[in-house]
């Protein structure tokens, strides 16, 4: 895959001032990939693109921000001896513009399975970082923001369950999902459009035949 770069405005600095670049990319966390992976055909540490975002923590404003397809790091410019926030946003499918901290803050994104499907599983992070007088490089750990459900039947109280013709699970499915989500806030993530109602995800073939076996 070849990388595609977008990067937004960024503020002119004084002559004055010192400026270096800094290697900037991201590394998933705490990720435990499984066997079965419902309906979503996409793997869990699938990385379609990211952007990053440098914030001032001073005056909250984005000062920098670059977008781009596939894994490589990118490369940014900064201010020498300053203290940034570093934001990165995973597979959102699109590039983005914030002017400031709480704008980022704020963001509510559309979410679909068919958007999963095609661009992975959405993931987002921050890292606090103080840029170098030289050439730095910071990883910025992000999160996957989709939880993984173990579903199990519980036998023991059906009668004749383990019958040739007992009980049978023949399909799992999660319904009434949300819609959107917020990437940075740390509660109240999610948000769901009233009235709507669709099928988010299914238990694959394999998963069925996992719990049916009593996996």
């Amino acid at each position: 895959m070849l990388p595609l770069l977008f990067s937004c405005r960024e503020e002119p600095l004084p002559v004055s001032v010192l400026t270096t670049d800094i290697s900037v990319s991201v590394e998933m966390e705490g990720l435990q990939t499984q066997e079965t992976k419902s309906s979503f055909s996409c793997s869990d540490t699938y990385i379609h693109d990211y952007e990053i975002f440098l914030v001032s923590p001073q005056t909250g404003k984005v000062e920098s921000c670059i977008y781009q397809t596939g894994t490589s790091p990118v490369s940014m410019t900064a201010v020498a001896g300053k203290e940034y926030l570093i934001y990165a946003l995973v597979n959102n499918g699109s590039k983005i513009i914030p002017e400031t901290a709480d704008e980022l803050n704020s963001l509510s994104l559309d979410i679909s399975y068919d958007k999963i499907s095609k661009g992975g599983i959405p993931m987002s992070g921050s890292v606090s970082y103080l840029i170098p007088s030289g050439s730095g490089r910071v990883v910025v750990p992000v999160t996957r923001l989709l939880a993984r459900i173990d579903f199990r039947v519980d036998r023991s109280c059906l009668r004749h369950a383990d019958e040739e013709d007992g009980f049978v699970v023949s399909s799992v499915a999660i319904r009434d999902a949300m819609t959107s989500y917020s990437p940075f806030l740390n509660s109240n993530r999610q948000t769901k459009t009233s009235g709507i109602d669709y099928g988010f995800d299914e238990a694959s073939l394999s998963d069925l035949s996992t719990v049916n076996a009593g996996g």
